[in-house]
């Protein structure tokens, strides 16, 4: 894959570059180039970046969809079946913590207070 630096970013995006950049902002984590380009950018131009993002993921969803053997096809319809059914018997189905705090300090630095059940110095009380 190709990178850019903010230094290299042009003042006119072509669409060379906003496919780069959209490769660039796909990447789990993002990278420090991607953070410092995302400062300078325009509202429009990461609009751009930003549907060049989605057009790419649309494609490869439907390229994996196309290879799909029909075995696969089923078992992927049986799973998303199941898993609608089990939406609606059941709304607050826990799916894990997914952005939850997971410990008592995660949980002091994302509110501010120590969670119930722990002091003020968050040590855990009897």
């Amino acid at each position: 894959m190709n990178r850019i630096t903010k230094n290299q970013l042009p003042e006119i995006l072509t669409e060379e570059i906003i496919e780069t950049l959209a490769a660039m902002i796909d990447e789990v984590p993002q990278s420090k180039e991607w953070h410092e380009i995302f400062e300078v950018l325009s509202p429009q131009d990461y609009h751009r970046v930003e549907e060049k993002r989605l057009q790419i993921q649309k494609r490869r969803e439907q390229e994996r969809q196309t290879s799909m053997t029909a075995e696969e096809k089923l078992k992927e319809a049986e799973k998303r079946k199941k898993m609608l059914e089990n939406l609606e018997r059941d709304p607050n189905t826990f799916y894990g913590n997914m952005g939850r705090p997971q410990t008592s300090e995660d949980y002091k630095n994302a509110y501010g207070v120590w969670p119930p059940g722990y002091d003020e110095n968050g040590n855990k009380l009897p």
